[in-house]
């Protein structure tokens, strides 16, 4: 039997952050690999040696009652690894709710697995623009855009499922129902005295007294996130750590590590037309399409895909071709249903259309030879796609810009070996997509 121990392990609540944790510990010089199942025997021994193994998940669109049983199906596999740090990977922006991606029960399921009584959720992701001071949570809008406070983001303040309307973050996961959360400020991090065993002493004291502690960590800079990690190591010493926060914990885990960091590999540019499909609705990513001059566009009806099957054979045909022409390809979902005696579809029928459409694409294009990359923009999609399409397994390729990675792709068919970039709705620059044509260098 195959006995795995990483270090770390950490469960994603969507494809894209996972892949950004991905990509965080192999630029730190860890090996890692992302599944996207717990795995089976045959792929077990593949996983030999790896120091960080992460498992891609959906938590963040699910509801309570599939929050539950999401997590008690992968508790197994994530039991048998005991690794020092367990990490559940939250978007670095916190969007959630009590009814729609509840983080305090994704950590009241997966409690059981930790054997400290201390978990430590880190706000904020310098990198990304994400600041977390006196708990209250700021975020920048698009690449180089202005900070603000997330509650008064122009995109997540009003997000149309989970939208921000509480910047403090104690307030916003008690909402959820997380209890004994308290503000550990950078201010504490600054004073002469302050020592992180001592630290870690004290909240292992008052966990006895009090029951299991959810101190909330202030990241507003690069410093913080060394405090952070002398924190989650000082914890770490005394068994299995649960932590929540974005891929800051990642960074945090790096900070405390002797081996010298990988450099942060960018991307060659693609030896064959690459196809993009976009779902995500957000400005950010709506102005990167609009910025696109390389690859010729065509729109994706999310009510003509659901009800004309000869709808899908004809866009079918039309990408095919396109391909075969050697063009590079942009899917575009329509945000509009114009015809109103259809009902609109729900944003999860949308997302699991597409990724079915996106299946047949990808196995044809592969099976004649002509995809090598594809990218997949926005959360849902990315995450049923990758289901969809097979992959079991995902490896660090290159950087495309921060937040968002190039991965190798592991299957057990022809989908083994491509090239595979998820995209959130809010990351990346203006001309994002032709960066993935043309690749990167940093």
């Amino acid at each position: 039997m195959t006995v795995l121990r990483p270090e770390y392990v950490w469960y994603g609540d969507d494809f894209t952050g996972a892949s950004d944790t991905l990509a965080t510990l192999s630029q730190g010089g860890v090996t890692a690999i992302l599944l996207l199942q717990a795995p089976g025997p045959e792929h077990l021994k593949k996983l030999r040696g790896m120091e960080a193994i992460g498992l891609a998940g959906a938590t963040r669109s699910l509801d309570c009652e599939h929050i539950r049983s999401t997590l008690k199906a992968v508790t197994p596999f994530l039991a048998s690894l005991q690794p020092k740090l367990l990490h559940y990977k939250i978007c670095s922006t916190f969007d959630s709710s009590p009814e729609i991606g509840n983080i305090a029960l994704a950590l009241e399921c997966l409690r059981p697995l930790a054997q400290v009584a201390v978990s430590p959720v880190l706000g904020g992701q310098v990198n990304l623009g994400r600041y977390c001071v006196f708990a209250t949570l700021f975020a920048q809008a698009g690449q180089d855009g202005q900070v603000y406070r997330i509650d008064r983001h122009p995109t997540m303040g009003s997000h149309p499922v989970t939208p921000m309307s509480e910047a403090d973050l104690q307030l916003h996961l008690q909402a959820q129902g997380l209890r004994n959360v308290s503000s550990l400020p950078w201010t504490e991090y600054r004073k002469p005295n302050y020592k992180a065993d001592k630290q870690s002493l004290q909240w292992q004291e008052q966990a006895r007294d009090h029951g299991y502690l959810h101190p909330l960590l202030d990241i507003a800079c690069e410093q913080d996130i060394e405090y952070a990690g002398e924190l989650l190591n000082e914890l770490s010493r005394h068994g299995t750590v649960l932590t929540a926060g974005s891929s800051s914990v990642a960074q945090a885990y790096l900070s405390q590590r002797r081996k010298t960091s990988g450099e942060a590999a960018g991307l060659p540019r693609s030896a064959q037309p690459v196809l993009m499909l976009v779902g995500s609705q957000s400005p950010v990513t709506a102005r990167q399409v609009d910025h696109c001059q390389q690859a010729d566009t065509f729109e994706l009806d999310p009510s003509e895909l659901h009800h004309s099957p000869s709808y899908a054979a004809e866009l079918h045909a039309i990408v095919i071709d396109n391909m075969r022409k050697g063009r590079h390809t942009l899917l575009r979902t329509k945000t509009t249903n114009l015809d109103r005696t259809r009902p609109a579809l729900p944003a999860q029928r949308v997302a699991e259309d597409s990724a079915q459409f996106l299946r047949h694409l990808v196995k044809q294009l592969r099976l004649e030879q002509r995809l090598s990359r594809l990218c997949i923009a926005g959360g849902d999609t990315s995450s049923l796609s990758t289901q969809a399409l097979g992959i079991w397994g995902l490896s660090y390729l290159g950087l495309v810009c921060p937040g968002v990675a190039a991965c190798l792709c592991h299957g057990d068919d022809e989908i083994d070996g491509l090239q595979l970039v998820l995209k959130g709705g809010q990351m990346g620059p203006e001309d994002f997509f032709d960066r993935v044509i043309e690749g990167t260098s940093f």
